[in-house]
């Protein structure tokens, strides 16, 4: 039957829905934090303090700080997902604003307050595989174009205000409240056209949908820290947990099916989908703890964070979708090092882990989940240009694991008729995934 092809644009259509929401350290945020790969709990000495850990802003010197020309690249390919076997690539190109601080110092008090930019990508993709499958209506072949195109902006943005007091010999405390606005929006047709020739006569059929999904949310996030500095030897601690205030979640899709050949009545040929939610995802626990030691020149920073497991019953919006999941407990590591070649020169590197907060469980229905654990390399310089400290570098993020697309499976269950076969592996495919972010900071 024609209804058998069908699985194979759906497959597309459902497999690009979610943003990054399987990560904790999308992007990495200040100018020497970058550089160290981010372990930059026990150093804190610029205003990115503000947000790696409060009680850092009472030793900054800087008043003024900004990252500017933050370019952000990121690839993830999905392997097998087309009906011939292809893999799909997504590609996503995008200018970060990043960081802006600015602080003040009233006695024993330290104040200041920041906007950071702590996830944004825009996707633009579209992509079609051609391959020759067997008839299905008595002639010998068929030709199968399948295409897909995805317009996606995910971002998510944070102001902060941060209060630190330095009580003495070189001990710090601090704490900030962070307001954060994530907002995803993606916008996407897919479908797939066939041609068959029967007698001489080319018989087209074909389907095509288009999906809206909006997830807007509006988090706050409460967090504390301690910093102790000694002459050679620095000690940092920070817990912080997101609250959800807000979130407006919506679904919009159209499907529509052509058959040249008569379906029961009880298929649906055309689908019209609004469903929408407001349940509010919980989150972790976050707690990170920082060390740090200088030698005469060369000085290492590690930073350990521990984010808490959150149990979830996945919530349905009009049992359409889950919008609420399991978050796994998830460790990551950051080590730096850095090589002051004199006051104004300091060539930083990094390694990172940015481990996956998610694990697949074919129990839940319709859920799409990604578990990839990822690695990260960073190198940053700082210098002096015109008598204004600057720092300009890179990091580079990769890694693979496995995506479960079982949201696809939506299809069946509105259409109600079955559009795929048992792969055997519960819609678990492999994937790679990779980014590459330059950057620019500047403190004033």
């Amino acid at each position: 039957m024609r209804t058998k092809m069908l699985g194979v644009f759906l497959v597309v259509f459902y497999s690009t829905s979610y943003a990054d929401e399987f990560h904790y350290n999308n992007l990495l945020i200040g100018g020497k934090a970058i550089g160290l790969g981010g372990a930059y709990v026990a150093i804190s000495d610029d205003l990115s303090a503000m947000h790696y850990n409060p009680a850092g802003l009472s030793f900054t010197k800087v008043k003024y700080s900004a990252s500017i020309n933050t370019l952000a690249w990121d690839k993830t390919d999905v392997f097998g997902i087309f009906g011939n076997g292809d893999s799909f690539s997504r590609k996503s190109f995008t200018v970060v604003p990043g960081f802006f601080g600015v602080s003040g110092t009233t006695g024993q008090y330290s104040y200041g307050g920041y906007f950071a930019v702590t996830d944004n990508s825009k996707e633009r993709t579209a992509t079609d595989a051609v391959y020759i499958t067997p008839g299905v209506l008595g002639a010998d072949q068929q030709k199968v174009n399948e295409f897909n195109n995805v317009d996606l902006d995910n971002s998510a943005y944070r102001i902060g205000f941060t209060t630190a007091y330095n009580f003495g010999d070189h001990s710090s405390i601090g704490a900030s409240i962070n307001v954060d606005y994530k907002e995803f929006t993606t916008v996407q047709g897919s479908g797939a056209t066939f041609t068959e020739i029967l007698n001489g006569i080319p018989i087209f059929s074909g389907f095509n949908a288009s999906v809206r999904f909006s997830d807007i949310n509006l988090i706050i996030q409460p967090a504390v820290g301690f910093l102790k500095k000694w002459d050679s030897f620095s000690f940092g601690f920070k817990v912080a947990r997101d609250f959800v205030i807000s979130r407006d979640y919506d679904i919009t899709s159209t499907l529509f099916l052509n058959s040249p050949v008569p379906l029961p009545s009880t298929i649906l040929t055309s689908v019209r989908i609004n469903a929408s939610g407001n349940e509010k995802q919980e989150y972790p626990y976050q707690i990170h703890t920082g060390f740090s030691h200088e030698f005469e020149r060369i000085s290492i920073s590690i930073d350990l964070s521990y984010y808490t497991k959150v149990n979830t019953t996945p919530f349905y919006i009009d049992n359409v979708k889950p919008i609420t999941r399991t978050l796994d407990a998830v460790n990551n590591i950051s080590i730096g090092l850095q090589y002051k070649f004199n006051e104004d020169e300091t060539l930083r590197f990094g390694l990172f882990t940015d481990n996956s907060n998610a694990s697949i469980n074919p129990n839940v229905d319709f859920e799409r989940v990604e578990d990839i654990d990822l690695i990260g390399v960073s190198l940053g310089v700082d210098m002096k240009f015109y008598d204004t400290p600057v720092s300009f570098g890179a990091y580079y993020k990769y890694g693979d694991g496995n995506i479960r697309i079982a949201d696809r499976r939506i299809a069946e269950a509105v259409m109600g008729l079955p559009l795929f076969p048992d792969d055997g592996n519960f819609d678990v495919f492999e994937v790679k995934k990779k980014s590459l972010v330059v950057y620019i900071s500047v403190d004033f």
